[in-house]
Protein backbone atom coordinates (compact mmCIF):
# COMPACT_ATOMS: atom_id res chain seq x y z
CA UNK A 1 0.00 0.00 0.00
CA UNK A 2 1.25 3.41 -0.87
CA UNK A 3 0.47 6.31 1.42
CA UNK A 4 -0.43 9.47 -0.43
CA UNK A 5 0.02 12.60 1.63
CA UNK A 6 -0.86 15.79 -0.22
CA UNK A 7 0.54 18.18 2.38
CA UNK A 8 2.48 15.90 4.72
CA UNK A 9 5.77 14.11 4.54
CA UNK A 10 5.70 10.32 4.73
CA UNK A 11 7.45 10.67 8.11
CA UNK A 12 4.74 12.93 9.57
CA UNK A 13 2.94 11.85 12.77
CA UNK A 14 -0.29 11.33 10.77
CA UNK A 15 1.36 9.07 8.20
CA UNK A 16 3.10 7.12 10.99
CA UNK A 17 -0.22 6.65 12.83
CA UNK A 18 -1.94 5.43 9.66
CA UNK A 19 0.86 2.90 9.02
CA UNK A 20 0.36 1.58 12.59
CA UNK A 21 -3.43 1.51 12.03
CA UNK A 22 -2.97 -0.48 8.82
CA UNK A 23 -0.59 -2.96 10.45
CA UNK A 24 -2.93 -3.34 13.43
CA UNK A 25 -5.82 -4.41 11.17
CA UNK A 26 -3.86 -6.41 8.58
CA UNK A 27 -2.18 -8.51 11.31
CA UNK A 28 -4.91 -9.04 13.94
CA UNK A 29 -3.13 -11.82 15.84
CA UNK A 30 0.21 -10.10 16.44
CA UNK A 31 -0.55 -8.75 19.94
CA UNK A 32 -2.95 -6.23 18.50
CA UNK A 33 -5.12 -5.84 21.60
CA UNK A 34 -2.23 -4.29 23.51
CA UNK A 35 -1.54 -1.96 20.56
CA UNK A 36 -5.13 -0.73 20.46
CA UNK A 37 -4.45 1.94 23.10
CA UNK A 38 -1.53 3.27 21.04
CA UNK A 39 -3.77 3.82 18.01
CA UNK A 40 -7.21 4.72 19.37
CA UNK A 41 -8.43 7.16 22.03
CA UNK A 42 -10.47 5.92 25.02
CA UNK A 43 -13.61 7.55 23.61
CA UNK A 44 -13.20 6.22 20.05
CA UNK A 45 -16.36 6.30 17.93
CA UNK A 46 -16.61 3.64 15.22
CA UNK A 47 -19.44 3.72 12.70
CA UNK A 48 -20.15 0.85 10.28
CA UNK A 49 -23.13 0.05 8.04
CA UNK A 50 -24.49 -2.26 10.76
CA UNK A 51 -23.53 -0.68 14.09
CA UNK A 52 -22.08 2.21 16.06
CA UNK A 53 -19.47 1.58 18.77
CA UNK A 54 -18.41 4.07 21.42
CA UNK A 55 -15.32 3.62 23.59
CA UNK A 56 -12.23 1.47 23.46
CA UNK A 57 -13.83 -1.34 25.51
CA UNK A 58 -16.64 -1.71 22.97
CA UNK A 59 -14.07 -1.70 20.15
CA UNK A 60 -11.98 -4.39 21.90
CA UNK A 61 -15.03 -6.65 22.29
CA UNK A 62 -16.05 -6.08 18.67
CA UNK A 63 -12.58 -6.89 17.31
CA UNK A 64 -12.33 -10.03 19.42
CA UNK A 65 -15.72 -11.29 18.22
CA UNK A 66 -15.00 -10.29 14.62
CA UNK A 67 -11.77 -12.28 14.54
CA UNK A 68 -13.51 -15.35 16.02
CA UNK A 69 -16.60 -15.21 13.78
CA UNK A 70 -14.85 -14.41 10.52
CA UNK A 71 -12.35 -17.29 10.87
CA UNK A 72 -9.08 -15.68 9.88
CA UNK A 73 -10.22 -12.78 7.73
CA UNK A 74 -7.61 -11.31 5.42
CA UNK A 75 -7.76 -7.53 5.29
CA UNK A 76 -5.54 -5.82 2.76
CA UNK A 77 -5.27 -2.06 2.43
CA UNK A 78 -5.06 -0.92 -1.17
CA UNK A 79 -4.45 2.81 -0.99
CA UNK A 80 -4.49 5.71 1.47
CA UNK A 81 -4.85 9.45 1.35
CA UNK A 82 -3.52 11.05 4.53
CA UNK A 83 -4.12 14.64 5.56
CA UNK A 84 -3.04 16.55 8.64
CA UNK A 85 -5.90 15.28 10.86
CA UNK A 86 -7.79 12.73 8.75
CA UNK A 87 -7.24 9.90 6.30
CA UNK A 88 -9.17 7.79 3.81
CA UNK A 89 -8.11 4.20 3.17
CA UNK A 90 -9.45 1.74 0.61
CA UNK A 91 -9.32 -1.95 1.45
CA UNK A 92 -10.41 -5.46 0.54
CA UNK A 93 -11.54 -8.06 3.07
CA UNK A 94 -11.40 -11.74 2.07
CA UNK A 95 -13.52 -14.03 4.21
CA UNK A 96 -13.34 -17.79 4.67
CA UNK A 97 -15.30 -19.72 2.01
CA UNK A 98 -18.65 -21.17 3.08
CA UNK A 99 -20.24 -24.45 1.96
CA UNK A 100 -18.12 -25.03 -1.09
CA UNK A 101 -18.38 -21.48 -2.38
CA UNK A 102 -15.48 -19.21 -3.16
CA UNK A 103 -14.23 -16.84 -0.48
CA UNK A 104 -16.39 -13.72 -0.52
CA UNK A 105 -14.50 -10.44 -0.94
CA UNK A 106 -15.76 -7.17 0.40
CA UNK A 107 -14.29 -3.89 -0.78
CA UNK A 108 -14.63 -0.80 1.34
CA UNK A 109 -13.36 2.55 2.48
CA UNK A 110 -12.44 3.78 5.94
CA UNK A 111 -12.39 7.41 7.00
CA UNK A 112 -10.47 8.20 10.20
CA UNK A 113 -10.03 11.42 12.14
CA UNK A 114 -7.13 11.85 14.54
CA UNK A 115 -4.95 14.12 16.58
CA UNK A 116 -2.18 12.01 18.14
CA UNK A 117 -4.52 8.96 18.09
CA UNK A 118 -7.66 8.05 16.16
CA UNK A 119 -10.88 9.32 17.77
CA UNK A 120 -13.32 8.62 14.89
CA UNK A 121 -13.52 5.80 12.34
CA UNK A 122 -16.22 5.28 9.73
CA UNK A 123 -16.22 2.14 7.60
CA UNK A 124 -18.26 2.06 4.38
CA UNK A 125 -18.79 -1.19 2.51
CA UNK A 126 -21.36 -3.23 0.60
CA UNK A 127 -22.83 -6.17 2.52
CA UNK A 128 -24.21 -7.87 -0.60
CA UNK A 129 -21.45 -10.54 -0.85
CA UNK A 130 -22.37 -11.71 2.66
CA UNK A 131 -26.12 -11.55 2.15
CA UNK A 132 -25.95 -13.56 -1.08
CA UNK A 133 -25.09 -16.67 0.99
CA UNK A 134 -28.30 -16.45 3.05
CA UNK A 135 -30.90 -19.11 2.11
CA UNK A 136 -33.91 -16.85 1.46
CA UNK A 137 -32.30 -13.53 0.63
CA UNK A 138 -29.40 -14.82 -1.45
CA UNK A 139 -31.38 -16.02 -4.50
CA UNK A 140 -33.36 -12.76 -4.57
CA UNK A 141 -30.20 -10.64 -4.51
CA UNK A 142 -28.49 -12.71 -7.20
CA UNK A 143 -31.59 -12.48 -9.45
CA UNK A 144 -31.72 -8.69 -8.94
CA UNK A 145 -28.03 -8.35 -9.84
CA UNK A 146 -28.57 -10.40 -13.03
CA UNK A 147 -31.48 -8.14 -13.99
CA UNK A 148 -29.31 -5.06 -13.48
CA UNK A 149 -26.48 -6.63 -15.48
CA UNK A 150 -24.08 -6.65 -12.51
Amino acid sequence: MELTTPSLSLDSPGAFLIRRFRDFHENPTSGSQSRLEEIYTQDIEVVTPVQRLTGSLALKKYLKLRNIKLQEPRLRFLDALVGEHCAWLSWELELAPTRGSTAPRIRGMTHVKFTTRIYYQEDCYDLTPLLEDLPLLGPLLRARKRRLGL
